[in-house]
């Protein structure tokens, strides 16, 4: 079956799908279609290795799926709000003001939710902006504030602009923003945005709310030993996403070569 499986995943179908509206594979078109059929054991040795990479595949995306920065709070740390350690730039550009030959843009869209990171396709490429947008730099972080149970945060590397749906939160002094960034991830900093949002349809939290949260503030140097690990843990992540790309690679040549033949 698997042999089977992935052997017509590997085709194009189109030919044999028939309908507009509902286009669909009926039995007898499926039932015509030819396919390469080497010796069983032949069969067999490629389903051995189509599971092997697929084994591969889903122990990395279980990483990639469910990794999330978390820090242990030292109930000895000191608390301070929000507001102490960050302030909200308020900054913002025209679209007639834009250069979009160099600008990146970044929208609510663009970041993945819960995890910290920007989707997989993100190319910052700026489309039909009619609007004023926020201004951001490198180091800033990103904050939904809009439907902010979509727990949408991200710590940009990069200059560029942003949807007026997003807070963007700038270190004051030495904060380290990678230690804060996994601190405003975290179920319970969510749990206290959540305590307080506007609107029934399109629920938001504010900075004015936000700042006055209070957040772990350990030492400079602890921050950035805690932030270095994260680091460290994001490079493995993204090490198995670079697997899952690697070995679905591999099963695509494997079953290729079957057609070769």
């Amino acid at each position: 079956d698997l042999y089977l499986i992935n052997i017509l995943n590997f085709m194009d179908l189109n030919p044999y799908i028939t309908g507009v509206t509902v286009p669909k594979l009926n039995q007898a078109n499926l039932l015509d279609i030819s396919i390469p059929l080497p010796p069983i054991e032949i069969q067999q040795q490629i389903v051995d290795d189509l599971i092997n990479y697929q084994n591969i595949i889903d122990g990395c995306r279980q990483v990639v799926n469910n990794y999330k920065p978390h820090i242990n709070i030292d109930p000895s740390w000191e608390n301070q709000t929000v507001g102490m350690i960050f302030e909200n730039i308020t900054k913002t550009i025209k679209p007639e003001e834009i250069d979009f030959s160099k600008t990146k843009y970044i929208g609510l869209e663009h970041i993945e939710k819960g995890k910290g990171v920007l989707v997989n396709n993100f190319d910052g490429k700026i489309h039909e902006i009619r609007s004023n947008k926020s201004i951001f730099k490198a180091g800033d972080i990103l904050y939904g504030k809009l439907r902010p149970n979509l727990n949408k945060v991200v710590l940009v590397d990069f200059d560029g602009i942003c949807s007026t749906d997003i807070l963007v939160l700038r270190p004051k002094g030495s904060a380290s923003a990678g230690f804060y960034h996994s601190i405003f991830l975290s179920r319970q900093f969510n749990q206290e945005v959540m305590k307080a949002i506007s609107g029934a349809q399109l629920p938001r939290t504010k900075f004015s709310f936000i700042s006055e949260i209070k957040v772990p503030c350990p030492s400079k140097e602890c921050q950035d030993v805690l932030y270095k690990n994260i680091i460290k843990e994001r490079n493995y992540v993204q090490s198995s996403s670079k697997l899952i790309e690697i070995y679905t690679k591999k099963i695509q040549d494997r079953v290729s070569k079957v057609w070769d033949k």
